[in-house]
């Protein structure tokens, strides 16, 4: 059977943030460049934008297809060893690495 839960409390938390941050993007895409007269700024507001959006969504399909998938707790068991945090750290990382250099992708 199909289990699919309602966000609570704690997703809205971050969901939203997420949501304000994309409209805030989008919002100073369509004004910052005409005021400044900078217009290499808009696709630099899109993209990061868009990072902002796949990142939302990408946490929205985690909480859809593993809804008893309890990232601190695995994080937390991972650094008891060295070997552990090692790996949470570079999975850290490479997820950061990605995020920056995604808009630099999209601009291409």
């Amino acid at each position: 059977m199909l289990n699919i839960r309602i966000p609570g409390y704690a997703d809205l938390r971050r969901i939203v943030p997420i949501v304000l941050i994309v409209a805030l993007l989008f919002a100073a895409e369509a004004w910052l460049p005409s005021a400044s007269g900078r217009a290499e700024l808009a696709p630099l507001l899109t993209s990061a934008a868009m990072v902002v959006l796949l990142a939302g969504i990408s946490h929205i399909l985690r909480r859809i297809f593993f809804p008893d998938l309890d990232l601190h707790a695995i994080a937390f068991k991972a650094i008891e060893t060295p070997e552990g945090a090692s790996r949470v750290f570079i999975g850290v990382c490479l997820v950061l690495a990605v995020l920056l250099v995604l808009p630099v992708v999209m601009l291409r």
